[in-house]
């Protein structure tokens, strides 16, 4: 059976959608109030919109039978199963290949101090073994995290992947050009606008 899991941030997710919304009533607006001047807050608005997409929309992590697709805010890297030596929830989820990478998850960072204080051990105890460093648990291997959930879903698969032939697949990375290119692209216009006009 084909299992895929895929997570995301449910807090950035609905911070996006909203400061998206607000960007976008705030251009409305300028359009009504003064259509030939509302140029000016178009490419600020913009850079907000995408750079609020791009780090709080997009990022996520991918989990299938082949093996784990971590996508942040300029790269998305996939880490075949076979090519996965540690995963790891120390700051953020973060993953070690073996041919030296590691691949942290924007999208599942470690929680506070507050949330380590009050772990429920008797979860903890049910984890994974690969879970376990020098005989105890991170704060973000807790599943209730964004961090740990995702390292136990990756965990028990790695560990049922494990007897798996490796099929030789490298670990794989892919830039976000369009994405760099258009927050440059906004935050270049974001500057001309406002220079043009304080001088207009």
């Amino acid at each position: 059976m084909t299992r895929s899991y895929r997570f995301r941030p449910v807090f950035g997710r609905v911070l996006a959608a909203v400061v998206v919304v607000v960007c976008v009533v705030i251009v409305a607006q300028s359009l009504v109030a003064d259509a030939a001047g509302s140029w000016f807050v178009l490419a600020p608005l913009a850079l907000v919109g995408v750079g609020v997409w791009a780090v709080y929309w997009q990022p996520g992590v991918d989990v299938d039978e082949e093996g784990v697709t971590v996508r942040n805010i300029l790269r998305t890297t996939r880490v075949p199963w076979a090519r996965l030596v540690k995963v790891d929830t120390r700051y953020t989820l973060t993953l070690a290949t073996d041919d030296g990478r590691t691949v942290g998850a924007w999208a599942s960072p470690a929680p506070g101090a507050i949330h380590a204080l009050r772990l429920n051990k008797t979860r903890l105890a049910k984890l994974p073994e690969s879970t376990y460093v020098d005989g105890t648990v991170r704060p973000g291997d807790d599943e209730t995290t964004d961090s740990g959930l995702p390292a136990l879903v990756i965990r028990r698969e790695w560990e049922r992947h494990a007897d798996a032939p490796d099929t030789g697949a490298a670990t794989e990375v892919v830039w976000h050009a369009r994405t760099a290119v258009a927050l440059a692209a906004l935050a270049l216009a974001s500057v001309a606008s406002v220079l043009v006009s304080q001088l207009s």
